[in-house]
């Protein structure tokens, strides 16, 4: 009796859920609206383009809370703003990137541009990082540093 009950139990799960890599995700997440993840997609990428215009221009000022937060970049302000400048460009084609996947994969893939977005949002955000944070480690070690652009606090 008891095996019969752990199987129904375990069919019953596996029905309900959604298998992604060799995990199954709970049916909420299956049944999430397609749309909405759509929606939180291209938010992001908005967000990202609204701040890459300010990175580009030097309109971010060092701190903790937003830009590229490294040891390069906080230790020395000329850096910050280099980097960001050099890397507002990648943000906003990654913005871009994602606005087009949130209007373009859900018709495409259906139910299977769930998992698509998860991979090109972590992805994508940690590959713009990563250049980011690479790009800020050799302007920190290159001997002529790019000045601060002209509208920076530090431009004088």
């Amino acid at each position: 009796m008891e095996g019969a009950l752990r199987a129904q139990l375990l069919d019953a799960l596996q029905q309900n859920a959604v298998a992604l890599a060799g995990y199954y995700l709970p049916i909420t997440l299956r049944r999430m609206p397609l749309i909405l993840a759509a929606i939180m997609v291209a938010l992001y990428g908005f967000i990202l383009i609204g701040f890459a215009g300010p990175m580009q221009r030097g309109e971010l000022p060092p701190d903790r809370t937003v830009g590229l937060r490294t040891a390069a970049t906080l230790s020395d302000p000329a850096v910050w703003y280099a980097a960001h400048a050099a890397s507002g460009r990648d943000f906003a084609y990654f913005g871009v990137v994602l606005i087009a996947a949130a209007a373009v994969l859900p018709w495409l893939l259906g139910r299977t541009a769930l998992p698509v977005f998860l991979v090109l949002v972590l992805g994508g955000s940690l590959l713009v990082g990563g250049l980011g944070a690479a790009r800020a480690s050799r302007l920190r070690a290159a001997p002529d540093r790019t000045p601060p652009p002209p509208s920076s606090p530090l431009a004088g």
